[in-house]
């Protein structure tokens, strides 16, 4: 992941649908945040692939909320069709 990631108000996100529903999960609670996206034209997305999505930066004192909440996002997700053939 991004070395950002290290930052104590940061927290990493993967894929960019988790983000569009952690953003919607944020919005409803209330807590403020700043969605940060590591996409760039110039390397058609290649940046992503490795560093993931981007992170989302909160409130110091709202963090452990926020990464539990991303948990939970995370597990209620779209799976990949790798992740569905594995199971069977």
């Amino acid at each position: 992941m991004f070395p950002v990631k290290k930052r104590p108000n940061v927290i990493a996100i993967e894929k960019e649908i988790d983000a569009r529903y952690l953003e919607s999960v944020l919005k409803d609670h209330g807590i403020p945040y700043h969605m940060v996206s590591y996409h760039d034209s110039a390397y058609a997305g290649l940046f992503q692939l490795e560093h993931g999505w981007g992170h989302v930066e909160v409130p110091a004192d709202r963090v452990e909320e926020v990464e539990q909440l991303y948990r939970e996002v995370v597990a209620a997700g779209p799976r990949d069709s790798t992740e569905e053939s594995s199971e069977e």
